[in-house]
């Protein structure tokens, strides 16, 4: 690929091919109808960028869980069917018959109130999160009559309880994250969530949000096969920013694929990465953030996992730390990485869960293949001059070379140092048009400035715009 220039407009991607099933796998049912609805924030984990574990996620104590975006499992389970219990009476209409005369959940959506809305994603339409249909049945309604709200309850209760269930780990944090979001506000499955401590805040949320909380940990593999059991799919990310040991997390990963294979479950969804030190030839041997999750794809597929994997870019999250930029002493944002002028793809971690939605719905469509997550591809020149065009502030772009940032002595420096090298000589391959096609509504990096509001400075907390 040509090498882009200072003066170079947005870059075009390059083309990518059909793609092949990396593993056949037997056609399955699938889950729902087909439908036309169209920062160093937590240690090196957040901003190491395209990692897809890159989740502070998970095994920390509470002070993490409470502090870190993390995401972590015996069943301790709060279950959304049991909010009500009906009143009886002997004129009551059998729950089944009631049940009967109720009609599916309408396609892509919530089920929620509508107050959920403000919890969503910022780029999730109300019509993608528009609550369940209310109006029952001539039956139905003569069986709330007699019965009461409660009745009703129960009903919608049942209705929930009858959806498959996805397992999300790394729910605390960014990608997994998106991922319980993105599943709740279309409403075509359950959620339930890991972690290892369910009674702190991040745990509270997540009930709070409508997911069922279980508890298990990477390290206990019984534990985990309790959190897969019942479930239908399950997404799997590991954090290496949280363990710095490369045989630490590809164990943990392996300990989820087999929990879920013994469970039985039918789609596994994998966040992974490539397996630099292979495809290098040994020559970049440092991006261990990557290689940790490239070894358990490739376990994963020879377990036969019936799987989609799938590859997350940079994030454009990452631009909220600082070690990607600096205030010089007259105001101005100078944005700095080891990426000469050569393009590289970039997403908002806020899509991926859009994405992972649409593959859970259509197994039969994403199992055996591997979707490379992408919203732009842009050099350091060009994301500055849309940052000036949005924000109106003057900035400029610093090329720094990869020694600077290998020797910044943070941990995780040489891993964020080896990965931009394999960015600029390997160029690894993401899709666009194939997530665009998924999901329509992903940003590009000039959009999610816009949708930010980000200008430079540190922020206490990313507000996303209506």
């Amino acid at each position: 690929m040509p090498e882009a220039t200072e003066d170079a407009e947005q870059c075009e991607a390059p083309v990518v091919g059909e793609k092949t099933l990396t593993k056949p796998a037997e056609p399955v049912p699938s889950v729902v109808q087909e439908d036309n609805t169209p920062g160093l924030e937590e240690s090196f984990v957040v901003s190491s960028g395209i990692d897809g574990g890159t989740e502070a996620a998970s095994q920390q104590p509470d002070k993490n869980e409470a502090q870190a975006e993390s995401s972590t499992m015996s069943v301790d389970q709060d279950k959304i069917d049991a909010e009500a219990e009906p009143n009886s009476g002997a004129d009551s209409v059998p729950a089944a018959e009631v049940l009967k005369s109720i009609p599916p959940a309408p396609k892509s959506s919530g089920f929620f109130c509508s107050s959920f809305l403000s919890c969503l994603p910022a780029n999730i339409s109300s019509n993608d999160a528009k609550p369940l249909e209310k109006k029952p049945s001539k039956q139905a309604s003569e069986g709330l009559k007699k019965e009461g709200g409660a009745e009703s309850a129960r009903l919608y209760s049942q209705q929930l309880s009858s959806r498959p269930i996805i397992l999300v780990f790394g729910a605390t944090g960014k990608q997994g994250g998106s991922v319980f979001k993105h599943l709740l506000a279309r409403g075509m499955f359950r959620v339930r969530a890991v972690t290892r401590y369910p009674e702190t805040i991040k745990g509270r949320e997540l009930r709070a949000f409508g997911c069922e909380v279980v508890k298990a940990d990477f390290d206990d593999f019984e534990s985990l096969v309790r959190a897969c059991q019942g479930v239908h799919g399950v997404f799997s990310v590991q954090n290496y920013g949280e363990v710095m040991d490369l045989d630490k997390e590809v164990a943990q990963g392996k300990n989820v694929v087999l929990a879920a294979k013994e469970a039985k479950v039918q789609h596994f969804v994998y966040s992974s990465l490539e397996h630099v030190s292979e495809i290098s030839g040994g020559r970049i041997t440092a991006a261990k953030h990557f290689d940790s999750k490239g070894m358990i794809e490739k376990f994963a597929w020879e377990e036969e996992m019936p799987m989609t994997v799938i590859r997350p870019s940079f994030y454009y999250e990452n631009f909220l730390d600082p070690t990607y930029w600096k205030i010089t002493s007259d105001g101005m944002l100078v944005i700095s990485l080891p990426m000469s002028t050569k393009p590289f793809y970039m997403f908002s971690v806020e899509d991926l869960g859009g994405i992972v939605a649409k593959v859970f719905e259509k197994p039969n469509e994403y199992i055996g293949k591997t979707v490379g997550v992408a919203g732009d591809f842009l050099t350091g020149p060009f994301l500055v001059r849309t940052f000036m065009k949005v924000t109106q502030k003057a900035a400029r772009y610093e090329a720094a070379p990869y020694s600077s940032l290998k020797k910044a002595g943070f941990p995780g420096a040489t891993e964020r140092a080896d990965m931009f090298r394999f960015f600029q000589e390997f160029q690894p391959q993401r899709d666009i048009n194939e997530c665009r096609k998924i999901y329509p509504q992903l940003m590009t990096w000039e959009k999610w400035l816009k949708r930010t509001g980000w200008q430079g400075p540190p922020r206490e907390k990313l507000l996303l715009r209506p």
